[in-house]
């Protein structure tokens, strides 16, 4: 399990009769496919639940990411990447930053996010490497995901080829 260190397969869920959203459950199952058991989440109200979910390959915390606020849905939560402790049991950082395509623990505090380009149907999706430490720095300026992509390619241009 996520607290040993041992594989599992986590998978975000809902709840059919949450209609606050606020309680993200995750399924946890063996590597066989076998059901182990549900993780109840309490991240606050939420847009359609869990987006990504991974584990960090040394400190084994689970990071979910969500779909965040927007003008759109004033009543969501702001904070839309969390980290929690291997049992999924408490909340040990919420960060407002999105990260759209994917978020993936590499290891040695490096972590791939990933941001949106264009409009509409006419996107691309770009990743970048980043730390908490830039998460932190994105969060408490609350760059939202439409400012996001300028951010990272005015910070990043040289260095991953937008």
């Amino acid at each position: 399990d996520c607290e040993s260190g041992m594989p599992v397969m986590l998978i975000g869920s809902a709840i059919e009769n949450n209609p606050e959203n606020d309680i993200q459950p995750v399924l946890e199952f063996d590597l066989e496919g076998n059901y182990r058991k549900t993780h109840l989440v309490k991240t606050g109200v939420l847009n359609l639940g869990v987006q990504n979910i991974d584990v960090d390959p040394e400190s084994n915390e689970v990071w979910l990411t969500a779909y965040g606020y927007t003008e759109k849905y004033p009543y969501l939560k702001h904070e839309s990447l969390y980290k929690l402790s291997p049992d999924l049991s408490e909340i040990r950082a919420e960060y407002i930053f999105q990260t759209p395509y994917g978020f993936h623990c590499l290891g040695s505090g490096q972590y791939l996010a990933s941001v949106q380009d264009g409009e509409n149907t006419n996107t691309n999706g770009y990743a970048y490497l980043c730390d908490e430490e830039f998460m932190k720095e994105i969060s408490k300026n609350e760059i939202d995901e439409f400012e996001m992509t300028k951010y990272i390619k005015t910070r990043f241009d040289e260095k991953i080829g937008f």
